[in-house]
């Protein structure tokens, strides 16, 4: 168990030992053992990125990148389907926390939705219609990123599908910026991207289904050849993220509606976000984690 928050959106291993994990109630980064426990740091971003009051920037995907770490908002309306900006955002900080508790801004946030639909067969995918929907209804909806050896990043979407398969953007990174160098379209089974990480030999990916619940799998996939399964994620672990170790994978769960205990609560039980918001305690309230699966390679 990772306890104090309720789910791991985008998490990246810092060396051997640590986990460096955001979570999307909260405009900060969670510093955990591997091995979890109580989180051992907390370094709040809000002001650093100068985001607009206090909603959130619902940080979905990350990608280590030499000594720098690519952090994505998911881009995607708000649960009212209205428009969101601090979700709107891309950007680049260093990999070592500061003895501040800080991590320096080494690239300043972007909105890249404009930079996507300035590609002509993106656009045709990202159609007006389904940027004017929420994303748990098929709206754009960001959830994994990657950098390749070069630095350049792959860029994976929950949705919308096209055609049943799941978007990934390549964004080619130039010294002028980054720009739009094509796309994939992924056959997993009617499902989209929960997260994807660059491994050895191509890629490898959470595929779950563009609204909630459903059967969780890993892909592992390479640009020019076809998607296949690898391992089947266990019932009950809403995958969000994913860790490659030498010997297994670690698949971070998102709990935040799981139900739990709670004597505050009216009825007795609360989901693990409620309880996060809601109970006086907040996350230092014992049912306030979430859990890891590990994955034998």
């Amino acid at each position: 168990m990772f306890e104090g928050i309720c789910d791991g959106s985008a998490a990246v291993r810092l060396g051997e030992k640590q986990l460096l994990v955001a979570y999307d109630e909260r405009n900060s980064f969670y510093l955990f053992d591997i091995d979890g426990g109580r989180y051992q740091q907390e370094i709040p971003f809000h002001e650093m990125l100068q985001l607009d009051g206090r909603a959130e920037a619902d940080i979905e995907g990350a990608a280590i990148s030499g000594d720098s770490i690519w952090w994505i908002g998911s881009h995607g309306l708000d649960g009212s389907a209205e428009h969101a900006p601090n979700r709107h955002v891309l950007f680049q900080t260093g990999s070592v926390i500061s003895s501040e508790g800080q991590l320096a801004i080494t690239r300043s946030p972007a909105d890249i939705l404009p930079l996507l639909l300035s590609d002509n067969s993106i656009r045709s995918i990202l159609t007006d219609e389904v940027l004017q929907r929420p994303p748990k209804k098929g709206g754009f909806n960001i959830e994994g990123l990657a950098a390749d050896a070069d630095g350049n990043l792959l860029v994976a979407l929950r949705s919308p599908l096209s055609s049943d398969s799941a978007l990934v953007i390549r964004l080619r990174n130039t010294a002028a910026g980054l720009v739009p160098a094509g796309h994939y379209l992924l056959d997993l089974g009617g499902r989209g991207i929960r997260d994807i990480i660059s491994v050895a030999d191509g890629y490898l990916l959470i595929a779950g289904n563009t609204g909630g619940g459903g059967h969780f799998a890993l892909f592992h996939w390479a640009p020019g050849s076809v998607a296949r399964e690898v391992a089947e994620i266990p019932a009950g672990i809403n995958a969000e993220a994913l860790i490659e170790f030498a010997d297994h994978w670690l698949v971070l769960s998102d709990d935040g509606k799981v139900t739990r205990p709670d004597s505050d609560a009216n009825d007795g039980d609360r989901g693990c976000d409620r309880i996060y918001k809601k109970n006086p305690l907040g996350g230092g309230h014992k049912n306030v984690f979430f859990r890891a699966v590990k994955i034998p390679r």
